[in-house]
């Protein structure tokens, strides 16, 4: 029989599920208690629970809870990084960077991340899908086009690297980089500043300092005249 998780229901949803099994509506409040407040990894951990009970629930539902497989401390400050591993053999298969000022209420970016269950290689796919081709402007936001989306899938599907786009990175890179996902930093960014011709400058340079050297000419014949009158 198929288990579900049960930290994916809510507690009205606890609530249902108590009923079907014959049981009084505050059992789903000592249960979702257990879970949420006090964190227990199993069912045997609830002991406020008959042992029948317990043993249903193991039966009926599992509790998938992030495993710490790493802990990062900084020399430097107080900050801490985990590196999580998902209970089910997840991995982070992609990390899609979306534009800024897409939902209401927030202008922050926001990233995907894709888990594969069954992931055959160790690489992690980056995709950067925040610059212009990728949003069209609205009067108060930024919206995915049906063909936004379309070229983003297109990306994720084909798994290749694409300049300034997407790039494929090495999770020993990621390690090295202390698991950061940030996709800005795998993925070159374009430079789109105006690209100068230094040769064409300097000679328009000296033409310009030419035509003054030739005004300043004039004036001073103009004020010699002048002065001779």
């Amino acid at each position: 029989m198929e288990q579900t998780d049960i930290l994916s229901l809510s507690l009205a949803e606890l609530e249902s599920c108590m009923k079907e099994m014959g049981q009084p509506k505050f059992r789903a409040k000592q249960i979702f208690s257990w879970l949420h407040q006090k964190q227990v990894t199993s069912f045997a951990e609830m002991t406020s629970l008959s042992l029948q009970l317990r043993e249903k629930l193991q039966e009926k539902f599992c509790i998938n809870r992030l495993n710490i497989a790493r802990r990062l401390a900084s020399s430097i400050d107080d900050t801490v990084k985990y590196l999580y591993e998902l209970p089910d053999g997840n991995f982070v298969e992609t990390v899609i960077g979306l534009p800024p000022n897409l939902f209401y209420g927030t202008g922050i970016a926001v990233n995907i991340l894709v888990l594969s269950r069954h992931k055959a290689d160790t690489k992690t796919q980056f995709i950067d899908a925040s610059g212009e081709d990728f949003f069209k402007k609205q009067t108060n936001n930024n919206v995915l086009t049906d063909e936004h989306i379309e070229r983003i899938v297109d990306i994720f599907d084909r798994k290749e690297p694409v300049e300034y786009v997407a790039a494929l990175v090495d999770n020993s890179k990621i390690a090295e980089n202390g698991y950061n996902l940030s996709v800005s930093s795998y993925v070159e960014a374009k430079d789109t500043r105006e690209v100068i011709d230094i040769a064409r400058l300097n000679a328009e340079v000296k033409q310009t300092v030419e035509r003054i050297d030739a005004l300043r000419a004039d004036i001073d014949a103009i004020i010699k005249e002048l002065e001779d009158e």
